[in-house]
């Protein structure tokens, strides 16, 4: 529930009996203090009731007449039928009350009745509300279970891919250094090849120099046993020329 501030207005004078007195009427006795707050516009509904008991206590006591001591005694007559009138009265009070009583004994029955209605049916409200809490409660814990078990699982699988990210990186180093070392010893022997290729040129040039020299000095010998063929033909013709005839 909101509670409306209830707005503060300034402090006015003091009610006092002399301004209650000014204001009332006539008969102080039908005035009310709502009545006299509304004309004086100020001072709380209990200062203002305790000046209109004082007021009214003065009223009373000055219309008091004074005691009198030789006053008959009242007739036996107007006594009984004084009497009657207030068993009367008595009755119909008695009645009315009775009947005031009973209507308000239904009145706080039938609150009591819907009162514990609305206890019953808060009460059911809390128990389905604690059902209601209780089945979160639970599926809370299943919901943390699930969540805890899948962040293991989680983490399992971040292990799991860290090893095989190492194991791959491991292995990637060493194919990395196992193809270093094979482009090394592929060059290594490249160029032992080369250099062999080389020295097998150098070699098979020598050779050829060698047959070429070989060649030109078998060609150079040669050609010197045909010049001396024919100078050695010339020479035997030139006898036979010379030869006389038979």
């Amino acid at each position: 529930m909101t509670l409306t501030p209830t707005p503060t207005s300034t402090p006015g004078p003091v009610v006092t009996l002399e301004s209650v007195r000014a204001v009332l009427a006539a008969d102080p006795s039908a005035t009310s203090a709502a009545r006299v707050r509304a004309v004086l516009g100020r001072g709380s509904y209990e200062t203002i009731q305790r000046c209109l008991d004082a007021i009214r206590a003065e009223t009373a006591t000055a219309a008091v007449p004074e005691t009198v001591t030789d006053t008959p005694p009242v007739p036996v007559a107007l006594l009984q039928a004084a009497q009657a009138q207030v068993q009367q009265a008595w009755a119909h009070a008695h009645a009315q009350a009775q009947a005031a009583t009973a209507q308000h004994t239904l009145r706080i029955t039938a609150e009591r009745d819907a009162a514990l209605a609305r206890s019953a049916a808060l009460v059911e409200d809390v128990e389905s509300l604690s059902t209601q809490c209780d089945e979160l409660g639970a599926e809370t814990g299943a919901a943390l279970a699930q969540a805890e078990q899948a962040q293991a699982q989680a983490q399992e699988w971040e292990r799991a891919l860290a090893q095989v990210q190492a194991q791959a990186q491991q292995q990637a180093q060493q194919q990395a250094q196992a193809l270093a070392q094979a482009q090394e010893q592929a060059q290594e022997q490249a160029q032992a090849q080369a250099q062999e290729w080389e020295r097998e040129r150098e070699r098979t040039a020598a050779a050829a120099a060698l047959a070429k020299a070989e060649a030109a000095a078998a060609q150079g010998a040669l050609q010197a046993e045909l010049e001396r063929l024919v100078h050695m033909l010339a020479d035997l013709r030139a006898g036979l020329l010379q030869r006389p005839a038979a």
